[in-house]
């Protein structure tokens, strides 16, 4: 296992961080060493405009619910501390993702538009996780 290192010099204040490419999804609940000075993780939501956050505790109220890899993000924290988080290896999703239901019409959109998924899934563990997929229109039926 490996991870990453957060070092938040001093607070209260709010610090951006990048989540590397290269490292793994991190799911924010499922953390159990955040410390007592982090607030809050905001990311700038492009599909809603508007910022969405995980309060560390209220997992059940907050909107995000992932580190992506890449992704940029906003640490709210009350003062000093270094937060270690923990992330596995990237590895290929090797289990198929059933849908049912889900039709995805973008009538206004044309090909070549680029478009982001998100979703809430529930694995056969019974917990519930968000994904998000970017793809782009290739053709309109």
């Amino acid at each position: 296992m490996k991870s990453e290192i957060l070092s938040i010099p001093f607070g209260p204040d709010v610090f951006p961080i990048h989540w590397p490419k290269d490292a793994a999804r991190v799911v924010l609940d499922e953390l159990t060493n955040i410390p007592s000075e982090i607030y809050a993780v905001y990311w700038p939501c492009p599909v809603m405009k508007k910022w969405i956050a995980f309060i560390p505790d209220q997992p059940d109220w907050s909107a995000l619910t992932a580190l992506e890899p890449g992704g940029c993000y906003l640490i709210a924290a009350g003062g000093a501390c270094e937060w270690e988080i923990p992330f596995r290896d990237v590895a290929p999703i090797t289990d198929p993702i059933e849908a049912s239901n889900l039709i995805i019409t973008p009538w206004q959109v044309p090909p070549g538009t680029p478009v982001i998924i998100s979703a809430w899934v529930t694995n056969n563990d019974m917990k519930r996780r968000s994904i998000t997929i970017n793809c782009e229109v290739t053709k309109r039926q």
